[in-house]
């Protein structure tokens, strides 16, 4: 916690007691060039007091402030000096505009050569932002003792330099043209300027996320946004010149320009890898919403003084979306979510079952750009009561060639026997390839045509997997070892907590807020029936021998290890009645075909 100082309440001396305000009067009134220094250094060793003190801030931060709280003031105050580039997603109501004007201030004041560039949602309250800078550095009595004046004088300079969209202060000792704070709404652009440092205070809101086009707008202006810092600007971080950008706001949809800078979006070009993040939630334990007494119950606050525990409630009370984006940060409320991550079960290869039949689920996607859908591959094996194991998964935008390719190779890996493939005319030139490979290599696959998605709504194409992880019918398969059976952990994994993590599971949970859905939309042909006999098209294993290993057991979210490796099932026929494939006199007339009869199997019987 940093120190907190007893000269009272600067800058707004007649709210005081008339003892305390006077005497706080007569230091100002008596300060000197000498005291001058004095009051700079005390301001710059100890930020925090010039920003509740000495800007007045009393009513709204508390004198100790949570832990949390003075995470995102440091954080905040570290731009410019030890970080260079940072992106902040916290809760509404954490006075993350005050510091950001209050950060402003405190570097014009001691650099009047520094020129900062800020954007916010709306032109209205750019404006607002830059009124109150100018307010504190006009009529502030700390900042005039301390640093003097900055507004420029006479009739003229006032209305060229003291502008409500910028302005220039007084001192300036460079001819650099750009002002001293410039402000303007997300969208504009400052072609020519260079600035050593951007802020972007809130810069989505709920009118520009409410699309995907919207959100990709966004996007698209921010690349430009980092060309608006000089290459030549002193500040950045500790041997990294060249200035400082901060992003700071709340999240409001998946996939929004925060979070493609936290790296949550499935863009390759995400510069997710150059942002320190800082990712701050109101509650520890929104769980502990009571829907009947409509508050929460001994909640676990992160914020307290700054955000009251009624306004916690009030907010939830309004419903669980709004308040998972705007007080938690997060675009999906658990409650609300299709999929929950604890229907995600993970299991170890040797869990696996013996007799599974093996299938390359797909959904392939045309384009290369980063706008696109990408192709995503799942290698899926039935048991005997069509339990499905994933046991092995990729996804990405590739060439035609490339998407052949890479389907082979996970087809003959695994020994999947049929691959499934979308009946639409941008598939026919997959189609064709596949079919040439195939027969190339002269493999045994055979390419399952998908008919119907055409006409099918792809919402409820992908919510008609939900049964299947409710009930704990669908299982992942970890990969042990590069290369073995199993996903890979960069895309699934287990985490401490023993719930499932990744990019896999992060797509089903965001669904349908997310950008893409092309990794559920893929499993979802897993449960298609053929629309002339009404069976499965991907039939599960027809056997069910003694040491056949039943659906794992969880524990507190971990696959329960069974000594032998399996669980023997003691309920299961030797033979599974197929009521997969055909039907009894289908199957009769095969057995006449092949030598026998009714009762008694042929050749192939």
């Amino acid at each position: 916690m940093m120190e907190t100082v007893d000269l009272g309440k600067w800058g707004n001396l007649e709210d005081m007691p008339p003892g305390v305000s006077e005497g706080l009067g007569q230091i100002l009134a008596e300060c000197t060039s000498d005291d001058r220094a004095v009051l700079q250094k005390r301001i710059q060793d100890n930020p925090f007091w010039f920003v509740r003190e000495g800007l007045a801030n009393e009513a709204v931060i508390p004198e100790k402030p949570p832990a949390d709280w003075m995470r995102l003031f440091e954080f905040i105050f570290r731009i410019g000096k030890t970080l260079r580039r940072g992106v902040v997603n916290s809760p509404r109501n954490t006075l993350k505009s005050t510091l950001l004007s209050a950060l402003a201030v405190m570097l014009i004041c001691f650099d009047r050569n520094v020129r900062i560039c800020y954007f916010t949602n709306s032109h209205q309250n750019a404006v607002t932002f830059a009124a109150r800078v100018k307010a504190w550095l006009e009529e502030n009595e700390l900042i005039q003792k301390a640093f003097g004046s900055f507004k420029p004088t006479g009739r003229e300079g006032a209305y060229t330099a003291w502008r409500d969209d910028h302005f220039y202060v007084s001192g300036r000792t460079t001819n650099a043209r750009e002002p001293t704070l410039t402000v303007a709404s997300i969208g504009q652009t400052k072609v020519g300027m260079h600035y050593d440092f951007v802020f972007l205070d809130d810069p989505v809101d709920q009118d520009n996320t409410m699309t995907a086009d919207g959100i990709r707008k966004g996007i698209t202006w921010f690349i430009l946004v980092p060309k608006l810092l000089d290459e030549q600007s002193t500040y950045g971080a500790e041997g990294i010149p060249g200035g400082a950008l901060l992003d700071c706001g709340t999240p409001y949809a998946d996939g929004d320009l925060h979070g493609w800078l936290l790296g949550n979006t499935d863009d390759e070009n995400s510069p997710a890898n150059i942002y320190e993040p800082l990712v701050m939630k109101a509650l520890n334990n929104p769980e502990s919403w009571d829907p009947k007494q409509k508050c929460f119950v001994n909640p676990d606050m992160n914020f307290e003084g700054i955000i009251s525990e009624l306004k916690l409630n009030e907010e939830r009370a309004s419903g669980p979306y709004w308040f998972y984006t705007q007080y938690q940060c997060e675009c999906h409320a658990p409650e609300d979510a299709i999929f929950r991550r604890d229907w995600f079960k993970l299991i170890p290869a040797y869990q696996l079952p013996k007799h599974t039949r093996r299938f390359l689920l797909a959904d392939y996607a045309m384009g290369l750009e980063e706008t696109n859908d990408r192709t995503a591959l799942w290698v899926v094996a039935l048991d005997w009561k069509r339990r499905a194991y994933c046991i092995d998964f990729d996804v990405g935008r590739w060439s035609l060639a490339e998407r052949i390719r890479r389907t082979i190779q996970y087809a003959l890996k695994h020994g999947a026997e049929a691959i499934s493939l979308e009946q639409q005319t941008s598939n026919e030139g997959m189609f064709a390839g596949l079919r040439e490979e195939i027969d190339r290599m002269r493999l045994r696959i055979r390419i399952e045509p998908i008919s119907g998605r055409s006409t099918e709504s792809k919402k409820n194409r992908i919510i008609s997997l939900q049964p299947r992880f409710e009930m704990g019918r669908i299982f992942f398969v970890m990969q042990e070892a590069e290369g073995g059976v199993g996903i890979s952990s960069e895309f699934i994994r287990l985490g401490k907590d023993g719930k499932a993590y990744g990019e896999i599971v992060d797509e089903f949970i965001r669904y349908n807020k997310a950008v893409h859905d092309d990794i559920p939309d893929a499993l979802s042909d897993i449960d298609k029936l053929r629309k002339n006999t009404g069976t499965y098209i991907f039939a599960g294993a027809r056997e069910a021998s003694a040491e056949y290993a039943t659906a794992p057991r969880f524990y507190q979210g971990r696959p329960v290890p069974y000594p032998d490796a399996q669980r023997p099932y003691h309920g299961a026929p030797p033979v599974a009645q197929d009521r997969q494939q055909g039907n009894f006199w289908q199957n009769a007339a095969k057995s006449y075909k092949s030598g026998g009869d009714f009762y008694r199997g042929g050749r192939n019987g």
